[in-house]
């Protein structure tokens, strides 16, 4: 029989500095430490930041949390609805169990301005965009999507951030974080992401009314409990509300709104692998995604920092691992097909879908047959 503290995951107090917060997680007998820090704006002085980190890798590995450290009430009363909500997106998530030892109020007041995040991709460019009038800040958080230690690539991408921020007219808070050392170990972080983008919101939110949080999918694609919901968050810690953004556009028509700002013609960055330490490489899988949408919206030619021309073979090559990947072809495919423009894209595309549809129908009947 495993031990009690094999089953659990502790969050030690975390330790507070003027620009950073620093905590202890105890996961079994192992022990991994995740700093936060941002040098632009004072973080909250509560532990919350660390709830939602602890409490996606509880749901996934099925380990009760422990929170040593004051966490607000208000973030504590919305955890049954944050499972809920995760739930309808990840049937196979285990139940939450969370326990704090110093419940406190929300440490208020909250500021009037209102933040999004921003890595100068096509989500984010399109929420910066569509929220203009009142979209006071930018947050752009170094170690997510680019390594730590990849410091040329963090200083090119750094730069471009700040120059679209700029032609944004928004201030950009810069945030670093060490999270994905400790991510990577235990989940995909194609959803764990999830935890790290409301913990950095929860980090900031004395600062500001609302945080934005843009969203990938239309909302044709959303669990049907979440559709016609409109964009909501449901972690709140009682100072800014948390949501996400977008789902009322798919990615094709985001592609078609933002090609008319010279700040995302310029600086549109999509890569995760940066092949041979590109900007945008081209070649892998969301760049391929991304200049399809941009092909089928026919705003290809507005954009500068995309290398080449597609490349057709390399669509009919794309793996579909994820009901997201599926759901955003599909969603290029329905534009092509409605404008009729780039009939070859549509043929890759229905020819790919098809082969993917095939191919996962075959697995599910072997998994039958075992």
């Amino acid at each position: 029989m495993r031990r009690w503290f094999q089953r659990e995951i502790v969050v030690e107090a975390a330790r507070h500095a003027d620009d950073a917060l620093e905590a202890t997680l105890r996961i079994g007998r192992k022990r991994a430490h995740v700093v936060l820090r941002c040098r632009d704006l004072e973080p909250i002085v509560t532990d919350d930041p660390f709830v939602p980190i602890a409490a996606l890798l509880g749901l996934q590995t099925g380990r009760r949390v422990r929170m040593e450290g004051p966490v607000s009430a208000p973030l504590l009363e919305s955890l049954d609805l944050v499972r809920t909500d995760l739930a309808a997106w990840y049937p196979d998530l285990r139940p939450l169990r969370l326990v704090a030892h110093d419940v406190v109020p929300a440490p208020g007041p909250r500021g009037g301005g209102a933040a999004a995040f921003f890595s100068a991709g096509l989500d984010s460019f399109y929420t910066a965009l569509a929220h203009a009038e009142d979209t006071t800040h930018l947050i752009f958080v170094h170690g997510f999507d680019v390594r730590l230690d990849d410091t040329a690539l963090r200083r090119t991408v750094a730069e471009r951030v700040r120059a679209a921020a700029a032609g944004l007219a928004c201030s950009l808070v810069e945030v670093e974080t060490d999270l994905r050392r400790l991510s990577d170990r235990y989940a995909d972080w194609s959803w764990y992401s999830h935890a790290g983008l409301i913990a950095v919101a929860l980090l900031l939110s004395p600062h500001f009314r609302e945080v934005r949080i843009a969203g990938t999918l239309a909302d044709v694609h959303r669990p049907a409990p979440l559709r016609g919901s409109g964009d909501t968050e449901t972690w709140y810690g009682g100072l800014a509300r948390i949501r996400g953004d977008g789902a009322e556009a798919t990615r094709p028509e985001k592609a078609r709104f933002i090609a008319g700002h010279p700040a995302a013609r310029a600086h549109l960055r999509v890569c995760w692998e940066n092949r041979d330490g590109a900007y945008n490489c081209g070649r892998c899988p969301k760049c391929l995604r991304t200049l399809i949408n941009l092909e089928v919206a026919g705003v290809r030619d507005r954009f500068d920092t995309f290398p080449g021309s597609l490349d057709l073979d390399a669509v009919r090559r794309l793996p579909v691992e994820h009901r997201s990947d599926r759901q955003m072809l599909e969603e290029s495919l329905w534009m092509a097909e409605a404008e009729d423009r780039r009939p070859d894209i549509a043929e890759a595309l229905r020819t790919l879908l098809a082969t993917t549809r095939l191919l996962h129908a075959d697995r599910v009947r072997e998994r039958l047959a075992r």
